[in-house]
């Protein structure tokens, strides 16, 4: 099969992936169907791929992430159960205000994502506080946190996230492989982040979308 025959392959699931996850489906299914489609054209064939390296690769990374998970979940508990949420909340909305508090939760993203932590399982116990005394929807947080993630973990050089760490070792250079390439990267995505952050608080202060708790407050501002 042709290089560029894989190529669209390849792009063609992940197209698939984001289609049906913008459409509700539950990710880990709409990841097993990607999978599937890559698998086909993968050396060693379907099954080898799909149910040796795909289920190998997920067992390691369920692994991988269920003690930060596990942790990141106390915390926020913590944080809610003794009002330290919302007490952290108000006072860094307080310090940088309404409008420009997004960018501190951005920069906090970037600098655990930079240090290998997952940032999606601590996030939330630090940010949902400051959504709450900002009054605006967690999904707000969220989606700065995602995309200051996927910064962190793959842009950025030096980060010492899976994501750097493994294709380094694979390849043989360092993490610092490619800076003058990822510092523009990085620069450039960080622009395009803070923009639509930005974009996306007006747009929820213009439709008047407050702040949506979590049901049982089992995570901070909840």
């Amino acid at each position: 099969m042709s290089m560029l025959l894989q190529g669209i392959i390849i792009v063609l699931a992940i197209a698939v992936f984001v289609f049906l996850t913008v459409k509700g489906l539950n990710t880990i299914a709409a990841a097993v169907i990607a999978t599937a489609i890559v698998s086909f054209i993968a050396i060693d064939g379907f099954t080898a791929n799909m149910f040796g390296t795909f289920l190998d690769g997920m067992a390691s990374m369920i692994g991988g992430f269920f003690i930060p998970f596990t942790c990141g979940t106390a915390f926020g508990a913590v944080l809610s159960a003794c009002g330290a949420g919302d007490r952290l909340g108000k006072t860094i909305v307080n310090a940088f205000g309404e409008k420009n508090f997004i960018f501190a939760i951005i920069l906090v993203t970037l600098l655990l994502g930079m240090t290998g932590a997952p940032p999606l399982a601590i996030m939330p116990a630090i940010c949902f506080g400051m959504l709450k005394s900002a009054n605006l929807p967690r999904y707000v947080g969220m989606a700065v946190v995602a995309g200051a993630t996927s910064i962190a973990t793959t842009t950025i050089p030096g980060t010492l996230a899976a994501g750097n760490v493994i294709p380094a070792a694979m390849i043989g250079t360092n993490v610092y492989a490619g800076a003058g390439l990822g510092i523009a990267t990085t620069i450039f995505a960080i622009i395009i982040l803070c923009v639509y952050a930005v974009l996306l608080i007006n747009r929820t202060r213009k439709q008047q979308i407050g702040y949506d708790p979590i049901e049982g407050g089992m995570m901070a501002g909840g």
